[in-house]
């Protein structure tokens, strides 16, 4: 016959079960972790504002995003995607507190609005976590 635990046994039991469940969970959030930060894209887009001119509109827009812009296709307003077609570049120089700005012009062949001045959002970076920290340690 089987002789019955004592109480000191079943703390020892259930002691050793509580802590084999903190130990999953912490394991399960430390998985969810590195999923989060190597797998999932986070989007990270930038603001600016479109000057109507003729067909085409313009824009303002940091020296050093100019590539960014001519090789991106879309670009969102009123939180609508539209489809744009870079123009050309213009050589308007202007320096604001060390930053580089210059003018270009887009045209949105499916956007039609009488307002002279519109919000729009541009696609800046499309990067995982771990780059985003990574480029932040680095300065970049």
């Amino acid at each position: 016959m089987k002789k019955a635990y004592s109480i000191q046994e079943y703390n020892y039991i259930y002691d050793n079960k509580r802590n084999n469940t903190f130990r999953l969970i912490f394991i399960m959030l430390i998985i969810g972790i590195i999923i989060i930060l190597f797998k999932y894209d986070f989007y990270i887009y930038e603001e600016n504002i479109l000057i109507k001119e003729n067909d085409n509109y313009k824009l303002v827009v940091d020296a050093t995003n100019i590539n960014k812009i001519s090789k991106n296709k879309y670009i969102y307003i009123n939180n609508k995607k539209y489809k744009y077609k870079f123009v050309k570049e213009e050589l308007d120089y202007v320096n604001n507190n060390g930053t580089i700005l210059e003018t270009i012009q887009i045209n949105i062949p499916n956007y039609n609005n009488e307002a002279n001045i519109i919000k729009c959002h541009f696609l800046k970076n499309k990067k995982t976590l771990i780059n985003i920290i990574i480029d932040n340690i680095r300065g970049g």
